[in-house]
């Protein structure tokens, strides 16, 4: 009887681990609706139909940045550094961010009028611009050292992480 309860249990406990799985999957795929209550599926079609418009426009951006930075790690590690052309590049890449977040915070107001008060409240909470909100995580190209940021990628705008090639004299 226990061998038998105990053959039964596990392809029950694995098949239950496979559709957690897809559940886990589902909901990361619509991460930017997670924690906004009652929504109507209206409301999940308009912000669905607005933030894949906004990825559609700021994808390009994203790659020009990268390309920039990629450019910027050329310039600062060559035997002698111009600095005229990296400060050129830094001020580009600015320039860049500046867009992304000025089209980001665009497509949040937009998602904002669509939704009740109460879940403007679970939206604002989840999309602050603190600085160190979600939105600003970025896994830097630069390398940081010793606590100083890289330049955010994706949807990262502040602190990188850094190689680790910090050699410093303590």
């Amino acid at each position: 009887m226990k061998t038998m309860m105990k053959r039964i249990q596990l392809p029950v406990m694995l098949i239950m681990l496979i559709f957690s799985g897809y559940t886990v999957m589902a909901q990361a795929g619509k991460g930017h609706l997670k924690g906004i209550p009652d929504l109507t599926e209206e409301q999940q079609t308009k912000i669905e139909k607005i933030h894949l418009d906004h990825m559609k426009e700021v994808l390009p951006l994203k790659n020009e940045m990268k390309e920039k930075n990629a450019k910027l790690n050329t310039l600062t590690t060559v035997e002698k550094v111009d600095m005229n052309s990296v400060n050129a590049i830094i001020d580009e890449i600015g320039a860049i961010k500046t867009q992304l977040m000025k089209k980001r915070v665009a497509m949040e107001q937009e998602v904002r009028s669509l939704l009740t008060e109460e879940q403007r409240i679970h939206f604002d909470m989840k999309h602050s611009h603190n600085g160190m909100g979600k939105h600003h995580k970025g896994m830097g190209q630069h390398n940081g050292c010793c606590g100083q940021g890289g330049e955010g990628h994706g949807n990262g705008h502040g602190y990188g992480h850094g190689n680790g090639n910090c050699k410093t004299n303590k």
